[in-house]
């Protein structure tokens, strides 16, 4: 049965391009017009590593002082719905 609503956001593909690569699929997903892709390393701007590595700092911290963690993904936004 065919889902018309449904539509994906892709952001990992078969072959990557690392430094001067190339970018491929090898799959015609991205001609699909449900589909939206983006390369997979779309985040990967100035202070993100930095930033990344300091909020993970701060929810261990709050750990530690016996505080919750902070930005947690709740499993069941993600869970299939019927």
């Amino acid at each position: 049965m065919r889902n018309r609503s449904f539509s994906a956001g892709l952001d990992t593909w078969w072959q990557e391009p690392h430094r001067a690569g190339t970018f491929a699929t090898r799959r015609p997903l991205l001609e699909l017009p449900n589909v939206l892709g983006s390369p997979h390393n779309s985040a990967m701007t100035p202070g993100t590593l930095v930033a990344a590595a300091g909020a993970a700092t701060q929810n261990i911290a709050r750990h530690l002082r016996g505080e919750p963690a902070r930005h947690l993904v709740r499993r069941e936004d993600y869970a299939a719905r019927d």
